[in-house]
């Protein structure tokens, strides 16, 4: 019982990071002309407004792992993929043992 309230969390969690660095990717497409970013800005360092400010503060944080929420297909982890010309992306959560728990948008 306790490992599926811990396992909740968790995922909890990565839906909720994900769904920031979702805000974050729409929030720099408002001030870029309407281009979404290439997918190697999509972190907590690149990932910021014309004036340095991040997008996403605090960036998520891995609930598996910890530290910072990082791009690849593991646990508690995260892939942008920017489609053509930056005129859409994809971005998807991973949970326990690399499951597939959000798709966005």
């Amino acid at each position: 019982m306790i490992e599926d309230q811990i396992r909740l969390v968790d995922e909890r969690a990565l839906r909720d990071g994900v769904t920031s660095i979702q805000g974050g990717v729409e929030a720099w497409t408002a001030d870029h002309g309407g281009k979404y970013p290439a997918a190697s800005r999509v972190d907590r360092i690149h990932l910021v407004s014309p004036e340095g400010l991040g997008y996403v503060d605090p960036w998520p944080q891995n609930p598996y792992a910890g530290g910072a929420m990082t791009q690849g297909a593991g646990e508690g982890q995260f892939l942008y993929v920017r489609g053509p010309e930056g005129s859409s992306y994809s971005l998807t959560g991973y949970g326990t043992g690399g499951s597939l728990l959000i798709a966005l948008p």
